[in-house]
Protein backbone atom coordinates (compact mmCIF):
# COMPACT_ATOMS: atom_id res chain seq x y z
CA UNK A 1 0.00 0.00 0.00
CA UNK A 2 1.30 3.78 -0.87
CA UNK A 3 1.63 6.85 1.14
CA UNK A 4 -1.67 8.03 -0.88
CA UNK A 5 -3.60 4.79 0.23
CA UNK A 6 -2.66 4.79 3.55
CA UNK A 7 -3.29 8.53 4.33
CA UNK A 8 -7.18 7.66 2.30
CA UNK A 9 -7.66 4.50 4.53
CA UNK A 10 -6.33 6.66 7.92
CA UNK A 11 -8.49 9.31 7.11
CA UNK A 12 -11.80 7.10 7.48
CA UNK A 13 -10.72 5.24 10.41
CA UNK A 14 -8.59 7.83 12.36
CA UNK A 15 -12.18 8.78 14.11
CA UNK A 16 -12.70 5.69 15.81
CA UNK A 17 -12.85 4.90 19.24
CA UNK A 18 -9.91 2.84 20.57
CA UNK A 19 -12.41 0.31 22.13
CA UNK A 20 -15.93 -0.18 21.06
CA UNK A 21 -18.84 -2.43 21.76
CA UNK A 22 -19.24 -5.61 19.15
CA UNK A 23 -22.67 -3.31 18.14
CA UNK A 24 -20.26 -0.24 18.16
CA UNK A 25 -17.62 -1.95 15.73
CA UNK A 26 -20.24 -3.27 13.37
CA UNK A 27 -21.93 0.29 12.94
CA UNK A 28 -18.73 1.86 12.41
CA UNK A 29 -17.86 -0.87 9.88
CA UNK A 30 -20.97 -0.65 7.61
CA UNK A 31 -21.20 3.19 8.04
CA UNK A 32 -17.24 3.12 6.26
CA UNK A 33 -18.45 0.27 3.76
CA UNK A 34 -21.41 2.77 2.98
CA UNK A 35 -18.71 5.49 2.50
CA UNK A 36 -16.45 3.19 0.20
CA UNK A 37 -19.35 2.64 -2.02
CA UNK A 38 -20.68 5.68 -2.99
CA UNK A 39 -17.76 7.85 -2.60
CA UNK A 40 -15.63 7.32 -6.34
CA UNK A 41 -12.89 9.74 -4.98
CA UNK A 42 -11.96 6.49 -2.78
CA UNK A 43 -9.21 4.97 -4.43
CA UNK A 44 -9.93 2.01 -6.01
CA UNK A 45 -7.68 -0.46 -3.92
CA UNK A 46 -9.46 1.15 -0.63
CA UNK A 47 -12.86 0.27 -1.99
CA UNK A 48 -11.29 -3.35 -2.54
CA UNK A 49 -11.31 -3.26 1.13
CA UNK A 50 -15.23 -3.60 1.15
CA UNK A 51 -15.04 -7.32 0.47
CA UNK A 52 -12.49 -7.93 3.54
CA UNK A 53 -14.69 -5.78 5.67
CA UNK A 54 -18.16 -7.51 5.10
CA UNK A 55 -15.69 -10.61 6.17
CA UNK A 56 -15.06 -8.75 8.90
CA UNK A 57 -18.75 -7.28 9.79
CA UNK A 58 -20.10 -11.10 9.51
CA UNK A 59 -17.07 -12.35 11.52
CA UNK A 60 -18.35 -9.30 14.22
CA UNK A 61 -21.51 -10.63 13.51
CA UNK A 62 -20.95 -14.00 14.46
CA UNK A 63 -18.90 -13.01 17.88
CA UNK A 64 -21.93 -10.62 18.67
CA UNK A 65 -24.48 -14.06 18.86
CA UNK A 66 -21.59 -15.93 20.66
CA UNK A 67 -21.50 -13.30 22.77
CA UNK A 68 -25.77 -12.96 23.52
CA UNK A 69 -25.31 -16.79 24.02
CA UNK A 70 -22.45 -16.31 26.72
CA UNK A 71 -24.77 -13.39 28.53
CA UNK A 72 -27.62 -15.93 28.47
CA UNK A 73 -25.61 -19.14 29.61
CA UNK A 74 -24.18 -16.99 32.35
CA UNK A 75 -27.44 -15.75 33.35
CA UNK A 76 -28.93 -19.19 33.40
CA UNK A 77 -25.91 -20.10 35.34
CA UNK A 78 -26.53 -17.33 37.85
CA UNK A 79 -30.08 -18.23 38.65
CA UNK A 80 -28.43 -21.60 38.82
CA UNK A 81 -26.23 -20.68 40.75
CA UNK A 82 -28.79 -18.90 43.38
CA UNK A 83 -31.25 -22.09 43.08
CA UNK A 84 -28.02 -24.64 43.99
CA UNK A 85 -27.61 -22.20 47.32
CA UNK A 86 -31.11 -21.97 48.21
CA UNK A 87 -31.30 -25.42 47.81
CA UNK A 88 -28.38 -26.00 49.97
CA UNK A 89 -29.93 -24.01 52.87
CA UNK A 90 -32.73 -26.11 52.95
CA UNK A 91 -31.23 -28.63 53.13
CA UNK A 92 -28.95 -27.38 55.53
CA UNK A 93 -32.24 -26.46 57.50
CA UNK A 94 -33.97 -29.86 56.97
CA UNK A 95 -30.65 -31.84 58.24
CA UNK A 96 -30.65 -29.32 61.14
CA UNK A 97 -34.40 -29.99 61.93
CA UNK A 98 -33.72 -33.38 61.51
CA UNK A 99 -30.44 -33.68 63.99
CA UNK A 100 -32.84 -31.87 66.06
CA UNK A 101 -36.36 -34.10 65.98
CA UNK A 102 -33.51 -36.97 66.38
CA UNK A 103 -32.50 -35.40 69.60
CA UNK A 104 -35.82 -34.81 70.63
CA UNK A 105 -36.86 -38.01 70.24
CA UNK A 106 -34.10 -39.42 71.55
CA UNK A 107 -34.83 -37.30 74.61
CA UNK A 108 -38.51 -37.93 74.50
CA UNK A 109 -38.13 -41.65 74.22
CA UNK A 110 -35.52 -41.20 77.51
CA UNK A 111 -38.38 -39.58 79.16
CA UNK A 112 -41.07 -42.26 77.97
CA UNK A 113 -39.05 -44.96 79.79
CA UNK A 114 -38.21 -42.65 82.69
CA UNK A 115 -42.54 -42.40 82.43
CA UNK A 116 -43.30 -46.27 82.68
CA UNK A 117 -40.45 -47.16 84.75
CA UNK A 118 -40.67 -45.25 87.51
CA UNK A 119 -44.29 -45.46 88.08
CA UNK A 120 -44.50 -49.51 86.92
CA UNK A 121 -41.48 -49.76 90.37
CA UNK A 122 -44.02 -48.41 92.21
CA UNK A 123 -46.83 -50.98 91.49
CA UNK A 124 -43.82 -53.84 92.01
CA UNK A 125 -43.12 -52.81 94.99
CA UNK A 126 -46.15 -52.53 96.26
CA UNK A 127 -47.14 -56.06 94.92
CA UNK A 128 -44.22 -57.68 96.50
CA UNK A 129 -45.21 -55.57 99.42
CA UNK A 130 -48.64 -57.52 99.94
CA UNK A 131 -46.83 -60.81 98.78
CA UNK A 132 -44.09 -60.68 101.52
CA UNK A 133 -45.46 -58.96 104.70
CA UNK A 134 -48.54 -59.71 106.59
CA UNK A 135 -50.91 -56.32 105.68
CA UNK A 136 -54.09 -55.64 107.47
CA UNK A 137 -57.41 -55.06 105.30
CA UNK A 138 -57.08 -51.77 105.57
CA UNK A 139 -53.12 -51.50 104.62
CA UNK A 140 -54.34 -53.44 101.59
CA UNK A 141 -57.03 -51.15 100.52
CA UNK A 142 -54.45 -47.95 100.80
CA UNK A 143 -52.00 -50.31 98.79
CA UNK A 144 -54.88 -51.41 96.16
CA UNK A 145 -55.35 -47.76 95.36
CA UNK A 146 -51.81 -46.63 95.01
CA UNK A 147 -51.54 -48.88 92.54
CA UNK A 148 -54.93 -47.87 90.81
CA UNK A 149 -53.44 -44.87 90.98
CA UNK A 150 -50.13 -45.35 89.59
CA UNK A 151 -51.86 -47.61 86.72
CA UNK A 152 -54.25 -44.94 85.36
CA UNK A 153 -50.57 -42.92 84.77
CA UNK A 154 -49.44 -45.28 82.87
CA UNK A 155 -52.35 -45.75 81.26
CA UNK A 156 -52.02 -42.16 80.30
CA UNK A 157 -48.41 -42.17 79.04
CA UNK A 158 -49.22 -45.29 76.87
CA UNK A 159 -52.64 -43.51 75.04
CA UNK A 160 -50.52 -40.10 74.63
CA UNK A 161 -48.15 -42.16 72.66
CA UNK A 162 -50.70 -44.00 70.56
CA UNK A 163 -52.41 -40.74 69.94
CA UNK A 164 -49.04 -39.00 68.96
CA UNK A 165 -48.07 -42.29 66.35
CA UNK A 166 -52.15 -41.92 64.98
CA UNK A 167 -51.62 -38.10 64.85
CA UNK A 168 -48.54 -38.65 62.71
CA UNK A 169 -49.93 -41.64 60.52
CA UNK A 170 -52.45 -39.27 59.63
CA UNK A 171 -54.58 -41.68 61.25
CA UNK A 172 -56.41 -39.51 63.90
CA UNK A 173 -60.09 -39.35 63.78
CA UNK A 174 -63.05 -37.89 65.97
CA UNK A 175 -66.34 -39.49 66.71
CA UNK A 176 -68.41 -36.82 67.29
CA UNK A 177 -72.34 -37.30 69.44
CA UNK A 178 -75.06 -35.27 71.01
CA UNK A 179 -72.87 -34.23 74.61
CA UNK A 180 -74.33 -32.49 77.48
CA UNK A 181 -71.92 -29.77 78.18
CA UNK A 182 -72.34 -28.68 81.50
CA UNK A 183 -71.96 -32.18 83.63
CA UNK A 184 -69.04 -32.45 80.98
CA UNK A 185 -67.64 -29.09 82.63
CA UNK A 186 -68.37 -30.60 85.70
CA UNK A 187 -66.62 -33.79 85.78
CA UNK A 188 -63.18 -31.99 84.72
CA UNK A 189 -63.72 -29.92 87.70
CA UNK A 190 -64.14 -32.87 90.18
CA UNK A 191 -61.39 -34.41 88.72
CA UNK A 192 -58.81 -32.07 90.28
CA UNK A 193 -60.84 -30.01 92.98
CA UNK A 194 -59.46 -32.24 95.88
CA UNK A 195 -56.09 -32.21 94.69
CA UNK A 196 -55.42 -28.42 94.35
CA UNK A 197 -57.13 -28.40 97.48
CA UNK A 198 -54.54 -30.50 99.25
CA UNK A 199 -51.81 -28.54 97.68
CA UNK A 200 -53.71 -25.36 99.20
CA UNK A 201 -54.13 -24.15 95.41
CA UNK A 202 -57.44 -22.70 94.65
CA UNK A 203 -59.55 -24.01 92.12
CA UNK A 204 -62.59 -21.98 90.47
CA UNK A 205 -65.28 -23.11 88.51
CA UNK A 206 -66.85 -20.33 86.82
CA UNK A 207 -69.79 -20.75 84.04
CA UNK A 208 -71.60 -18.05 82.40
CA UNK A 209 -75.14 -18.95 81.40
CA UNK A 210 -76.76 -19.16 78.70
CA UNK A 211 -75.12 -22.53 77.69
CA UNK A 212 -76.11 -25.10 75.22
CA UNK A 213 -77.31 -28.12 76.84
CA UNK A 214 -75.85 -29.95 74.29
CA UNK A 215 -73.11 -29.85 71.62
CA UNK A 216 -72.48 -32.27 68.69
CA UNK A 217 -68.88 -32.84 69.46
CA UNK A 218 -66.54 -36.11 70.57
CA UNK A 219 -67.61 -35.12 74.33
CA UNK A 220 -64.16 -37.81 75.38
CA UNK A 221 -61.91 -35.96 73.00
CA UNK A 222 -63.14 -32.44 74.05
CA UNK A 223 -62.76 -33.58 77.77
CA UNK A 224 -59.15 -34.58 77.14
CA UNK A 225 -58.44 -31.10 75.82
CA UNK A 226 -59.69 -29.68 79.49
CA UNK A 227 -57.96 -32.54 81.45
CA UNK A 228 -54.47 -31.54 80.43
CA UNK A 229 -54.98 -27.80 80.26
CA UNK A 230 -56.42 -28.05 84.12
CA UNK A 231 -53.59 -30.69 84.63
CA UNK A 232 -50.73 -28.59 83.66
CA UNK A 233 -52.23 -25.23 85.17
CA UNK A 234 -51.83 -27.47 88.81
CA UNK A 235 -48.53 -28.86 87.75
CA UNK A 236 -47.11 -25.57 86.75
CA UNK A 237 -48.84 -23.42 89.51
CA UNK A 238 -46.93 -23.93 93.28
CA UNK A 239 -49.19 -20.93 95.00
CA UNK A 240 -52.33 -18.95 93.69
CA UNK A 241 -55.19 -20.25 91.78
CA UNK A 242 -56.51 -21.82 88.71
CA UNK A 243 -59.89 -20.93 87.00
CA UNK A 244 -61.33 -23.11 84.76
CA UNK A 245 -64.29 -21.00 82.71
CA UNK A 246 -66.52 -21.87 80.02
CA UNK A 247 -69.36 -19.38 78.38
CA UNK A 248 -71.31 -19.34 75.10
CA UNK A 249 -70.60 -16.16 73.01
CA UNK A 250 -72.11 -15.50 69.02
CA UNK A 251 -72.39 -19.47 68.56
CA UNK A 252 -69.38 -20.20 69.83
CA UNK A 253 -68.47 -22.16 73.24
CA UNK A 254 -65.34 -20.92 74.34
CA UNK A 255 -63.06 -21.98 77.40
CA UNK A 256 -60.36 -20.47 79.49
CA UNK A 257 -57.77 -22.17 81.84
CA UNK A 258 -55.85 -19.58 83.61
CA UNK A 259 -53.02 -19.95 86.40
CA UNK A 260 -50.71 -18.03 88.42
CA UNK A 261 -47.52 -20.23 87.95
CA UNK A 262 -44.53 -20.22 86.63
CA UNK A 263 -45.77 -19.05 82.89
CA UNK A 264 -43.69 -18.78 80.00
CA UNK A 265 -40.81 -16.81 77.70
CA UNK A 266 -41.56 -16.07 74.10
CA UNK A 267 -39.00 -18.90 72.74
CA UNK A 268 -41.24 -21.37 74.92
CA UNK A 269 -44.51 -20.22 73.80
CA UNK A 270 -43.06 -20.63 69.85
CA UNK A 271 -42.81 -24.16 70.24
CA UNK A 272 -45.47 -24.89 73.19
CA UNK A 273 -48.01 -27.05 70.99
CA UNK A 274 -44.55 -29.12 68.88
CA UNK A 275 -43.91 -32.83 70.23
CA UNK A 276 -41.06 -33.67 71.57
CA UNK A 277 -40.65 -30.71 73.40
CA UNK A 278 -41.33 -29.27 76.50
CA UNK A 279 -40.62 -25.43 77.57
CA UNK A 280 -37.32 -26.74 78.64
CA UNK A 281 -35.60 -30.12 79.18
CA UNK A 282 -35.30 -28.79 82.95
CA UNK A 283 -39.22 -28.88 83.12
CA UNK A 284 -39.67 -32.11 82.56
CA UNK A 285 -37.23 -33.10 84.76
CA UNK A 286 -38.94 -31.09 87.61
CA UNK A 287 -42.41 -31.46 87.04
CA UNK A 288 -42.88 -34.72 84.61
CA UNK A 289 -44.78 -35.50 82.06
CA UNK A 290 -44.12 -36.51 78.04
CA UNK A 291 -44.45 -33.06 76.68
CA UNK A 292 -47.32 -34.37 74.08
CA UNK A 293 -50.29 -33.49 76.04
CA UNK A 294 -50.73 -30.19 74.75
CA UNK A 295 -49.65 -31.45 70.93
CA UNK A 296 -51.95 -33.60 70.99
CA UNK A 297 -54.64 -31.25 72.75
CA UNK A 298 -54.25 -28.77 69.87
CA UNK A 299 -54.77 -31.36 66.92
CA UNK A 300 -57.93 -32.35 68.60
CA UNK A 301 -59.35 -28.97 68.77
CA UNK A 302 -57.98 -28.62 65.26
CA UNK A 303 -60.33 -31.31 63.87
CA UNK A 304 -62.73 -29.87 65.76
CA UNK A 305 -63.18 -26.84 63.57
CA UNK A 306 -62.02 -24.83 66.71
CA UNK A 307 -58.84 -22.94 68.03
CA UNK A 308 -56.53 -23.68 70.88
CA UNK A 309 -54.51 -20.07 71.96
CA UNK A 310 -52.07 -19.56 74.83
CA UNK A 311 -50.60 -16.51 76.20
CA UNK A 312 -48.10 -16.06 79.12
CA UNK A 313 -45.99 -14.18 81.15
CA UNK A 314 -42.87 -15.75 82.76
CA UNK A 315 -43.47 -15.73 86.90
CA UNK A 316 -46.84 -14.31 86.30
CA UNK A 317 -48.85 -17.50 84.93
CA UNK A 318 -50.35 -18.89 81.55
CA UNK A 319 -54.01 -18.71 80.02
CA UNK A 320 -54.87 -21.26 77.49
CA UNK A 321 -58.44 -20.62 75.37
CA UNK A 322 -60.11 -22.61 73.33
CA UNK A 323 -62.81 -21.79 71.05
CA UNK A 324 -65.09 -23.64 69.04
CA UNK A 325 -67.59 -22.83 66.86
CA UNK A 326 -71.29 -24.38 66.35
CA UNK A 327 -72.37 -23.42 63.30
CA UNK A 328 -74.77 -25.66 62.10
CA UNK A 329 -75.56 -27.32 65.04
CA UNK A 330 -79.14 -27.69 66.54
CA UNK A 331 -78.93 -26.56 70.47
CA UNK A 332 -81.29 -24.83 73.28
CA UNK A 333 -79.82 -22.66 75.86
CA UNK A 334 -80.36 -23.23 79.53
CA UNK A 335 -80.24 -21.18 82.37
CA UNK A 336 -78.15 -21.89 85.55
CA UNK A 337 -79.27 -25.41 86.85
CA UNK A 338 -78.48 -26.81 90.62
CA UNK A 339 -76.25 -30.00 90.07
CA UNK A 340 -76.95 -32.60 92.06
CA UNK A 341 -74.32 -35.04 93.45
CA UNK A 342 -76.26 -37.46 90.89
CA UNK A 343 -75.80 -35.64 88.23
CA UNK A 344 -72.45 -37.78 87.67
CA UNK A 345 -72.31 -41.22 88.63
CA UNK A 346 -69.25 -41.92 90.93
CA UNK A 347 -66.46 -44.13 89.98
CA UNK A 348 -67.35 -46.65 92.93
CA UNK A 349 -70.72 -46.91 92.49
CA UNK A 350 -71.47 -50.21 90.77
CA UNK A 351 -73.81 -50.85 87.99
CA UNK A 352 -76.21 -53.46 88.18
CA UNK A 353 -77.13 -55.52 85.17
CA UNK A 354 -78.97 -58.68 84.41
CA UNK A 355 -78.47 -61.68 81.60
CA UNK A 356 -76.00 -64.66 81.06
CA UNK A 357 -72.52 -63.92 79.29
CA UNK A 358 -69.87 -66.05 78.37
CA UNK A 359 -66.55 -64.48 78.10
CA UNK A 360 -63.47 -65.63 76.02
CA UNK A 361 -59.91 -64.83 77.41
CA UNK A 362 -56.80 -66.99 77.89
CA UNK A 363 -55.12 -64.91 80.41
CA UNK A 364 -55.89 -66.30 83.67
CA UNK A 365 -55.29 -63.07 85.98
CA UNK A 366 -57.54 -60.60 83.26
CA UNK A 367 -60.06 -63.73 83.16
CA UNK A 368 -60.67 -63.72 86.76
CA UNK A 369 -60.87 -60.13 86.89
CA UNK A 370 -63.42 -59.39 84.27
CA UNK A 371 -65.66 -62.43 85.86
CA UNK A 372 -64.91 -60.56 89.47
CA UNK A 373 -66.48 -56.93 88.01
CA UNK A 374 -69.54 -58.56 85.71
CA UNK A 375 -70.29 -60.45 88.73
CA UNK A 376 -70.52 -58.21 91.02
CA UNK A 377 -72.23 -55.86 88.43
CA UNK A 378 -75.47 -58.51 88.90
CA UNK A 379 -74.60 -60.69 85.59
CA UNK A 380 -74.00 -64.42 85.54
CA UNK A 381 -70.65 -65.12 83.80
CA UNK A 382 -69.43 -67.89 81.90
CA UNK A 383 -65.67 -68.21 82.29
CA UNK A 384 -63.77 -70.08 79.28
CA UNK A 385 -60.09 -70.05 77.83
CA UNK A 386 -60.28 -70.23 74.31
CA UNK A 387 -62.73 -69.87 71.18
CA UNK A 388 -63.79 -73.01 70.72
CA UNK A 389 -64.77 -73.08 74.33
CA UNK A 390 -66.86 -70.24 74.09
CA UNK A 391 -68.61 -71.32 70.69
CA UNK A 392 -69.44 -75.03 72.55
CA UNK A 393 -70.90 -72.75 75.82
CA UNK A 394 -73.19 -70.83 73.56
CA UNK A 395 -74.39 -74.23 72.20
CA UNK A 396 -75.56 -75.52 75.13
CA UNK A 397 -76.77 -72.45 77.20
CA UNK A 398 -79.25 -69.76 76.73
CA UNK A 399 -76.65 -66.63 76.40
CA UNK A 400 -77.68 -62.97 75.70
CA UNK A 401 -73.76 -61.62 75.16
CA UNK A 402 -71.11 -62.61 74.35
CA UNK A 403 -67.36 -61.45 74.93
CA UNK A 404 -64.18 -62.73 72.57
CA UNK A 405 -60.67 -62.20 73.42
CA UNK A 406 -59.16 -61.77 69.63
CA UNK A 407 -55.83 -63.78 69.99
CA UNK A 408 -56.44 -67.03 71.43
CA UNK A 409 -55.12 -70.68 70.97
CA UNK A 410 -57.07 -73.04 69.28
CA UNK A 411 -59.64 -70.72 68.22
CA UNK A 412 -59.30 -66.97 67.77
CA UNK A 413 -61.78 -64.82 68.94
CA UNK A 414 -62.81 -63.85 64.83
CA UNK A 415 -62.88 -67.02 64.07
CA UNK A 416 -65.28 -67.68 67.50
CA UNK A 417 -67.53 -64.90 66.28
CA UNK A 418 -67.98 -65.68 63.07
CA UNK A 419 -68.90 -69.29 64.15
CA UNK A 420 -71.87 -67.75 66.57
CA UNK A 421 -73.06 -65.62 63.99
CA UNK A 422 -73.51 -69.04 61.13
CA UNK A 423 -75.12 -70.71 64.22
CA UNK A 424 -77.74 -67.64 64.46
CA UNK A 425 -78.62 -67.13 61.36
CA UNK A 426 -78.78 -70.68 59.83
CA UNK A 427 -80.98 -71.71 63.17
CA UNK A 428 -82.93 -68.63 63.26
CA UNK A 429 -81.94 -67.98 66.70
CA UNK A 430 -82.67 -64.37 68.46
CA UNK A 431 -79.77 -62.12 67.66
CA UNK A 432 -76.80 -62.11 70.29
CA UNK A 433 -74.36 -59.25 70.57
CA UNK A 434 -70.70 -60.51 70.11
CA UNK A 435 -68.10 -58.29 71.55
CA UNK A 436 -64.23 -58.20 70.69
CA UNK A 437 -61.54 -57.70 73.50
CA UNK A 438 -58.44 -56.59 71.95
CA UNK A 439 -55.07 -54.59 72.75
CA UNK A 440 -55.00 -53.32 69.63
CA UNK A 441 -55.93 -49.94 70.01
CA UNK A 442 -55.46 -48.47 66.76
CA UNK A 443 -58.66 -47.21 65.00
CA UNK A 444 -57.81 -49.44 61.44
CA UNK A 445 -58.18 -52.25 63.71
CA UNK A 446 -61.47 -51.88 65.72
CA UNK A 447 -62.70 -50.26 61.82
CA UNK A 448 -61.99 -54.01 60.92
CA UNK A 449 -63.28 -55.73 63.72
CA UNK A 450 -66.71 -54.05 63.34
CA UNK A 451 -66.41 -54.71 59.30
CA UNK A 452 -65.70 -58.50 60.14
CA UNK A 453 -68.90 -58.92 62.29
CA UNK A 454 -68.56 -57.71 65.66
CA UNK A 455 -71.30 -55.75 67.55
CA UNK A 456 -68.60 -53.87 69.53
CA UNK A 457 -64.60 -53.41 70.72
CA UNK A 458 -63.89 -53.40 73.77
CA UNK A 459 -59.86 -51.91 74.24
CA UNK A 460 -57.61 -53.30 77.05
CA UNK A 461 -56.37 -51.89 79.41
CA UNK A 462 -59.86 -51.17 80.40
CA UNK A 463 -61.52 -49.29 83.36
CA UNK A 464 -64.17 -51.19 85.09
CA UNK A 465 -66.59 -48.42 84.69
CA UNK A 466 -66.15 -48.11 81.16
CA UNK A 467 -66.40 -51.67 80.30
CA UNK A 468 -70.06 -51.86 82.19
CA UNK A 469 -71.01 -49.08 80.18
CA UNK A 470 -70.47 -51.11 76.91
CA UNK A 471 -72.38 -53.89 78.41
CA UNK A 472 -74.81 -51.36 79.82
CA UNK A 473 -75.48 -50.59 76.03
CA UNK A 474 -76.17 -54.18 74.85
CA UNK A 475 -77.97 -55.08 77.65
CA UNK A 476 -81.51 -54.07 79.18
CA UNK A 477 -82.42 -54.45 82.89
CA UNK A 478 -84.04 -57.66 81.93
CA UNK A 479 -80.75 -58.82 80.41
CA UNK A 480 -82.01 -59.27 77.18
CA UNK A 481 -80.93 -57.18 73.97
CA UNK A 482 -80.92 -53.62 74.11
Amino acid sequence: MDESEKSSSQEYLSNAPSAMSLGEGLSALRAMRHSLRIDDAIPDKVKSWSSTLEAIENRLIQLERQNHDLICLTDQLTESNALLLDLKYQADQAEAKAIACDSGKTQFLARISHEIRSPLSVILGYADQILEDSVTLQQSRHIAGHIRQTGDFVLDVINEVLDLSKIEAGAFTLSAHETPLIPLIREVFDLFEHAAFKRGIGFELKVSYPLPETIFVDGHRLKQVLVNLCSNALKFTEKGKVSLTCWYENNHIKFEVQDTGIGMTETQLSKIFKPFTQAEDTISSRFGGTGLGLCIAYEIVEQMGGKLTVESTMGKGSCFAVDLSLAGQSYKLVEQVVHSNSILRSTEEVQQLSGKVVVAEDTKDLQMIIGAVLKKAGLDVTLVNNGQQALDAYKEGDYDLVILDIEMPVMDGLTAMKAIKSLQQENGLRPVPVLALTAHAFKDEVVRLGREGFNDVIIKPFKRQLLLESLAGWLGNDGKLH
